[in-house]
């Protein structure tokens, strides 16, 4: 995403704002952290990382459709919740101590089987 930036500003007419975009990020980055820890801790690792590849998918699909610089920021924000959690939720599986079946992780290829 970094890399294409200045050309996404450059087409909006908005290079003057090119340096909130990753700021954005960074500060979503930061705040979200201890929220998806905690609340996969309370709902579960699944559901979370759920939410996070919800919210990632989202947030791309609004930057792809942008017609302004507005919308785009927007998807921004819902790609940075999204990306967060799925970097920190990763983090938290590989490290968990839960043992969280792996076939209980959402798994976009997976069709579903009796247990749904």
């Amino acid at each position: 995403m970094y890399n294409c930036v200045g050309f996404i500003t450059a087409f909006f007419k908005v290079t003057s704002l090119a340096s909130i975009l990753p700021t954005i990020l960074q500060i979503l980055s930061a705040a979200l952290v201890p929220f998806y820890t905690k609340v996969s801790d309370v709902v579960g690792r699944a559901e979370s990382l759920t939410f996070a590849m919800v919210f990632y998918l989202i947030g791309y699909t609004i930057q792809g459709t942008a017609n302004g610089f507005t919308q785009f920021a927007l998807g921004q924000i819902f790609y940075g919740i999204g990306s967060t959690g799925m970097l920190t939720l990763t983090q938290v599986l590989i490290a968990g101590k839960d043992n969280t079946p792996l076939a209980q992780l959402p798994h976009p290829v997976r069709a579903p089987g009796p247990e749904s």
